[in-house]
């Protein structure tokens, strides 16, 4: 399997039984089992010309499985959303929705841009909705036929559950892999947001421990 798959879960579950799974992405059976959790994803984004979404069901460890949803803006149109459900009886899993947009705008402001060269992305302060009351940034790379790597930057609005987005996950658009290396998350202590230089973006989140990747997202 490519390990490429963005899984995004909030809160953990535990189980010492081994249960079975339906399992979307199993090479050869409908099904999978685990002493954990079964889960069930939808991921929705903008990264592309077009918005897609991705579905999936399968079995994971308990303590990797974190249950809720995330959302993340780095401008107009340009957006991340996801929901994760777990569950630990045999076939408890199902595909739950992705979450709306919020148009209930808040308070909060944050530097958003998206693009190519961390030079390249110059930030403009962007309202953010109620439930994104986060200011996030993320590095990464953006991978082109598995080879040529070239680095982006990222920033927006977010809901706290992205503190759970994982370095080294990432999101395929195309051809294209955007490859995320450290993300930042940080509340504004004020209405006018954090300035484009803060230094308040300086928490990197652990590596990457066991989680389980996918075929692809797009």
């Amino acid at each position: 399997m490519n390990p490429l798959f963005f899984y995004l879960f909030v809160a953990l579950i535990g189980t010492a039984n081994c249960i079975t799974c339906e399992c979307s992405n199993c090479d050869t059976s409908t099904t999978c089992e685990i002493t954990g959790s079964c889960y069930g994803v939808a991921i929705e984004h903008s990264l592309g010309s077009s918005p897609t979404t991705h579905t999936e069901m399968g079995c994971m460890p308990s303590s990797y499985c974190k249950d809720g949803s995330i959302t993340v803006t780095v401008g107009k149109g340009i957006y991340m959303r996801s929901s994760t459900r777990c569950c630990t009886t045999n076939n408890c899993n199902t595909v739950p929705e992705v979450p709306k947009e919020d148009t209930a705008v808040s308070k909060v402001e944050c530097p958003s841009c998206f693009g190519l060269y961390p030079a390249s992305c110059e930030p403009t302060m962007m309202t953010c909705a109620q439930s994104e009351n986060q200011c996030i940034n993320i590095t990464g790379a953006n991978i082109v036929a598995s080879s040529v790597q070239i680095p982006f930057l990222a920033r927006g609005c977010a809901s706290p559950s992205a503190a759970n987005i994982q370095p080294l996950s990432g999101l395929i658009s195309g051809n294209t892999v955007y490859m995320v290396h450290t993300i930042s998350l940080k509340a504004p202590s004020n209405s006018a947001g954090l300035a484009p230089g803060s230094s308040t973006f300086a928490i990197l989140l652990p590596s990457l421990i066991g989680i389980s990747f996918t075929k692809f997202l797009s």
